[in-house]
């Protein structure tokens, strides 16, 4: 899929704009808030802490850090809801791998 809201295509790959970047972020802020999805990444979770809106609305890390977990969750959402029609629900703890982070 190039963007949300489209359809399939032999294009691989997920198209980030200044239109699907907000929807992404919002979809992954929404599901870690209703808790249907949880992080396990010590890094993933580092991220999330340092990314802000600035002056101009954007959403972005702070100077000198990274986003790149946060969009991998982001995008990984996307292709789920793409694959999977069900309701979301977070995998009970016991077949994740060990992380020590809790």
């Amino acid at each position: 899929m190039d963007t949300m809201g489209t359809k399939f295509s032999d294009r691989m790959g997920f198209k980030t704009t200044k239109v699907t970047r907000p929807l992404m972020i919002d979809d992954l802020r929404e599901a870690l808030s209703e808790g249907s999805i949880k992080i396990h990444s010590i890094q993933t979770f580092d991220e999330m802490l340092t990314f802000v809106f600035n002056d101009s609305s954007d959403m972005v890390s702070q100077s000198g850090f990274h986003d790149d977990m946060i969009f991998a969750s982001a995008i990984a959402l996307q292709g789920f809801k793409v694959l999977y029609s069900g309701k979301l629900e977070q995998l009970d703890d016991r077949y994740l791998p060990v992380s020590g982070f809790s």
